[in-house]
């Protein structure tokens, strides 16, 4: 008897699946065990000088400096952020390798998150998968899995994905609980990293790129939105416990928002595909990639070439988009622009954030900022694939196939800066 897709589908789901995130478990741990013994590093030193501060004040004292703790004074707001490594000092240190193991893990649950995000968008499962295997060895990201200190960026970053696909599930099933479950993953990830503030109105997109018809929208779809009044009020009353960043003028906003379309192309493709661009690395309190856009920024050039490339980018998205709509690929388009939403608000407050405080150049060459915009490009890459060509299994292996250098060059540059 021939298989229908559904049971290919179910069977995927109960075999596949499974033994795919085991192999890609393995292949992480071939990679990034290596770094289970690296010592703290770079922000942890100042960290850990507050975190005993915090221990010998005790109480309520401690707790606020832990909740305010802002090592640049740049006026983050952030309080959980640091909230985190601060627990795991109270937990495990001396003991770092399992801070390593801590962040490793919800680094592979991210990956997992994703996957779970794509199918309940009905994105197609063997793409996702080949998508997200290339993803969880991307170069240009690495350093966060060897960075612990970032365990929050990762943490909150799931958060919100666990949030997105119970939403999904509440949308299909109108159990109203999954509301709370939401608003609470959504508050945490934004008290933990500000850059996901916007996050939460990507709940007018999702209904839209679903794959089964949706129901007309009712108030309490918008009950996550709730966590605002409460971001907000303590926002009121964190603020000005942590310094101030700049207002960005007209001209920053600008480069911060055509920064985000350069980045899709210079990191989010050349830097990828052949990742030695971005070499040489160069040091300076931490580990930063070089290569184009560091030479770039030497010659001042950077501002320029960011203007004319991310603006020659903007124009190709908006006239793919005019492409899909004429060809009435409507709820591709939607999908498409949900990712991009994502993509598009993590790295403009970011980058904006660091242009005040800092050059256009940094959220380029800084390893943890592209960690989310690379977690999105993977799976705008697997939905456009998917809903424009619609290949089937060989047209799907031919797709894998042509990843596996790209693969393999991104694995061995990580692995031997690691070792």
């Amino acid at each position: 008897m021939d298989s229908t897709p559904g049971m290919q589908a179910s069977g995927w789901r109960r075999y596949g699946a499974p033994i795919y995130f085991a192999v890609l478990l393995a292949a992480l741990l071939v990679v990034f065990l290596p770094s289970f013994s690296h010592p703290p590093r770079s922000d942890y030193w100042s960290a850990f000088y507050v975190f005993e501060q915090a221990s010998a004040a005790g109480g309520l004292s401690g707790l606020a400096s832990i909740l305010t703790f802002d090592l640049w004074e740049h006026g983050t707001y952030r309080p959980l952020s640091h909230l985190i490594p601060y627990l795991e000092h109270l937990l495990f240190s001396p003991r770092f390798v399992w801070n390593h193991v801590l962040n490793f893990a919800a680094y592979f649950l991210s990956i997992v998150l994703l996957y779970l995000l794509a199918g309940r968008l009905g994105l197609d499962r063997g793409l996702a998968a080949v998508f997200l295997a290339l993803f969880a060895f991307l170069y240009s990201h690495s350093d966060i899995v060897v960075w612990t200190f970032q365990f929050f960026t990762i943490i909150s970053f799931g958060a919100f994905l666990l949030g997105f696909i119970l939403y999904i599930d509440y949308l299909r099933s109108g159990r109203g609980a999954l509301l709370l479950a939401v608003g609470a993953l959504f508050l945490f990830g934004m008290l933990t990293l500000e850059v996901y503030a916007l996050w939460p109105l990507a709940i007018f997109i999702l209904p839209f790129a679903l794959p089964s018809p949706r129901r007309r929208f009712r108030w309490r779809d918008a009950a996550p939105l709730l966590v605002y009044p409460f971001y907000l009020g303590g926002w009121l009353l964190h603020r000005g416990t942590t310094g101030e960043l700049p207002s960005p003028t007209a001209g920053q906003l600008a480069t911060g928002f055509l920064l985000v379309f350069f980045n899709l192309a210079y990191t989010g493709f050349a830097v990828n595909i052949v990742p030695s661009l971005s070499r040489p690395l160069y040091l300076d309190d931490n580990i930063n990639m070089g290569g184009w856009a560091w030479r770039l920024e030497e010659a001042e050039r950077l501002d320029f070439t960011v203007a004319w490339m991310g603006g020659a980018v903007l124009l190709l998205l908006l006239l793919g988009a005019w492409c899909l709509y004429r060809k009435g690929r409507h709820r591709l388009l939607v999908l498409l622009s949900l990712f991009f939403f994502l993509y598009l608000t993590d790295f403009f407050i970011a980058g904006t954030a660091r242009i005040t405080s800092d050059r256009a150049f940094y959220p380029l060459v800084q390893f943890r900022y592209q960690y989310v915009p690379n977690a999105f490009l993977a799976l705008m890459l697997a939905a456009a694939l998917g809903g424009i060509l619609k290949p089937r299994t060989r047209g799907k292996a031919i797709i894998g196939l042509i990843l596996i250098p790209v693969l393999v060059f991104n694995m061995s540059l990580g692995r031997r800066q690691i070792a």
